[in-house]
């Protein structure tokens, strides 16, 4: 029997670079900046990015790539 790992809905600051495709750095520098906006929380000490928030970030950040939806 194959055991699949677990995958949480919390990740951490390299966690989530790494699923944005992105730098750890980048992701410290927006936290202070607030620039991007990339939604995190902070538990205690720890910086956590939540799965389904990151999913709405890049949702609503997507540009419009399909030849056809950008010339009707």
């Amino acid at each position: 029997m194959a055991f699949e790992p677990i995958q949480s809905q919390w990740m951490s600051p390299a966690e989530a670079a790494a699923y944005l495709g992105c730098s750890r750095n980048f992701l410290d520098k927006d936290r202070i900046t607030g620039l991007l906006g990339i939604p995190f929380s902070k538990l205690g000490r720890h910086i956590r990015y939540s799965r389904e928030a990151l999913d709405a970030y890049l949702k609503s950040t997507a540009q419009v790539t399909d030849m056809e939806e950008c010339h009707g």
